[in-house]
């Protein structure tokens, strides 16, 4: 799923924390499914930060997780549970 993100953007390190998002994800157990989801919270926190890159904290990726939870069945394409 994509995340709803506002304002202006630094898609420096996206990638890298997106790699990482899936890596940790995949080695704690997570499906390929799972790890992508977390990989695009990761990556749109990481986007947010201008000027900085990889600091995506666990507390910021799991309040951008909530967001997918708080969607409508219809605004959501898979449930994200951290």
């Amino acid at each position: 799923p994509t995340y709803p993100v506002s304002g202006p953007i630094d898609v420096t390190g996206a990638g890298d924390a997106s790699n990482a998002g899936i890596i940790l994800s995949l080695s704690s157990g997570l499906s390929p499914v799972e790890a992508a989801m977390v990989a695009c919270a990761v990556s749109s926190v990481t986007i947010q930060k201008l000027g900085e890159t990889g600091t995506a904290s666990l507390k910021e990726v799991k309040e951008r997780a909530a967001v997918i939870e708080n969607m409508t069945e219809s605004e959501k394409e898979f449930p994200i549970r951290l």
